[in-house]
């Protein structure tokens, strides 16, 4: 029953509103590469929003359905609902089932995967590479071989042992081929069958296929990838075009916009990615636009429940010496954040989710291990049960109060923006956004302009004609509106993120008395 439940609500958030506006960095993606198909992806300006794989399948989807939102969005949506699928078969078959009920209970309410794997992006592919991993790695090992199991070969046969190495190639290839930064996901994975002797020399010709593989797909972009990924993982802006890109925005004082990661991140970094569904259990919703750096000082407290979980889980897994998958989950994140802490270097949640896959299912092994043992004590059994129940119910409330909000307000609403102004007939459009790719993309045909702050005051307090003026917060330089206040009609569109609101100014031209009288 109970995972039915988490089904239905697992399909509702990935599934309802996905129409709603692309935000920025989708609409990226859409114009500089999926519209562009091939020559666009393959031989255009890289950018870490350029999920090559990704752009490519949904290029070909947008030609033979018709480009949209749904469509746009649909491989994201459809491989994380596999990778979900797929991860609590694999946990019902080694786990049990109470485990896998807690497996697909966080995957489902895990803000990290709402947010991403609803998006134009390739995170939902990344997600399924990454649960394809886990399980191919752990049949690998429990396959078994003379070496480590004294058989006189791998269960099943050579062939059988062969068809999981392939697959666990292709599951690797599809989230390199989507992602580079998935690199640290696939070696770090790699790194514990290298322990195993039997799967060593194997381990090694699979990485160096995939290496050569990824080389040949990559290779008109090669010379652009090396350049941004030291920058997207280095932390440091790189130019002065970059270093204002990325200064702290309005309201943000010295804030850096671009921390490095904290000494404790090798710990804490893939538990920081779990940490929201803490929070939003607590809180009922969480901040989008949080960075694994948000949670530290007092926030760090939210993680703490992560780390005592996942603990308790590994714990449980050596206590019944089940050792070989607890390297499985436990190496990955630790190794993956150990590698990007050292250097200090800023890195994004969406650029290493992949390792929240293993955290989710340490946390689910510790769940189920702490409620079984609780339930092992006759005497507390008809306390157990109820409060079990109520804190399941509760938790659940806060998740579905938290997803009604991410699906009734977008990300980021440039398409009900750029309709008002369009259908109000208030001409020209004037911004001080800097996001004019994503005005231009919702308004086509109209022209939309960006102007200085000093030419929009100039331009509200003294001239005489209609406009509409599209004021958007995030990274912009703030316009002095107090001479449209009594002029011009302001509709504030809500968003969840990206500066929580775009204000549109509908201004019409003076009446000739009121123009007159101002000169």
């Amino acid at each position: 029953m109970g995972i039915v439940v988490l089904a239905a609500l697992l399909f509702w958030t990935r599934l309802v509103g996905l129409d709603e506006s692309l935000w920025w960095d989708e609409i990226y993606a859409v114009v500089t590469a999926i519209n562009v198909g091939p020559s666009g992806i393959w031989f255009g300006t890289y950018q870490p929003n350029n999920h090559v794989l990704f752009n490519l399948l949904t290029w070909a989807t947008a030609v033979m359905l018709g480009p949209s939102e749904p469509v746009y969005r649909v491989w994201s949506v459809l491989p994380a609902l596999g990778a979900a699928a797929l991860l609590t078969a694999w946990a019902w078959r080694r786990l049990g089932r109470l485990t896998a009920v807690f497996v697909l209970f966080l995957v489902t309410t895990a803000p990290i995967y709402v947010d991403l794997t609803r998006q134009a992006r390739g995170y939902g592919l990344m997600a399924l590479a990454a649960v394809g991993l886990l399980v191919t790695a752990d049949r690998l090992i429990a396959a078994g071989s003379k070496d480590d199991a004294g058989l006189a070969r791998p269960i099943g046969g050579e062939r059988a042992q062969r068809r999981r190495w392939v697959a666990y190639g292709a599951a690797g290839m599809l989230g390199l081929y989507t992602h580079v930064g998935f690199v640290f996901g696939f070696l770090t994975q790699t790194l514990v069958l290298l322990l195993r002797r039997s799967l060593l020399r194997a381990a090694i010709v699979t990485v160096v296929a995939a290496g050569i593989l990824c080389l040949a797909f990559y290779a008109p972009l090669l010379g652009q990838m090396a350049s941004n990924l030291s920058y997207n993982y280095g932390g440091k802006p790189r130019t002065e075009d970059k270093k204002q890109a990325h200064a702290p925005g309005p309201g943000q004082g010295n804030k850096e916009a671009r921390p490095p990661l904290e000494w404790h991140s090798t710990v804490t970094g893939a538990a920081s990615l779990a940490a929201p569904v803490v929070e939003v259990v607590a809180r009922g919703k969480y901040d989008e636009s949080c960075t694994v750096r948000c949670y530290s000082g007092k926030r760090l407290l939210l993680v703490l429940p992560v780390l005592l979980a996942a603990g308790i889980g590994g714990w449980s897994l050596w206590r019944f010496g089940r050792r070989w998958l607890l390297a499985l989950l436990a190496i990955p994140p630790t190794a993956t954040f150990f590698v990007l802490t050292v250097p200090q270097g800023f890195v994004a949640n969406r650029f290493v989710s992949f390792t929240l896959v293993h955290i989710l299912v340490l946390m689910a092994i510790g769940l189920s291990a702490a409620l079984a043992w609780a339930w092992s004590f006759q005497r507390a059994r008809p306390v157990v049960a109820p409060l079990g129940l109520l804190l399941a119910l509760f938790a659940l409330f806060q998740f579905t109060v938290a997803a009604m909000r991410w699906i009734k307000i977008p990300k980021e609403d440039m398409k009900r923006a750029a309709a008002i102004v369009e259908q109000s007939g208030a001409r020209p459009i004037v911004t001080n956004s800097k996001y004019l790719l994503g005005w231009r993309y919702y308004l086509k045909p109209e022209d939309v302009t960006r102007l200085a702050p000093a030419r929009l005051e100039s331009m509200f307090c003294n001239e005489n004609g209609g406009f509409g003026f599209i004021d958007h917060p995030l990274m912009t330089q703030m316009v002095n509106t107090s001479c449209l206040a009594g002029r011009g009609t302001r509709i504030r569109v809500p968003q969840r993120s990206r500066g929580k609101h775009i204000d549109v100014w509908l201004v019409p031209p003076r009446s000739p008395g009121a123009a007159a009288a101002r000169n």
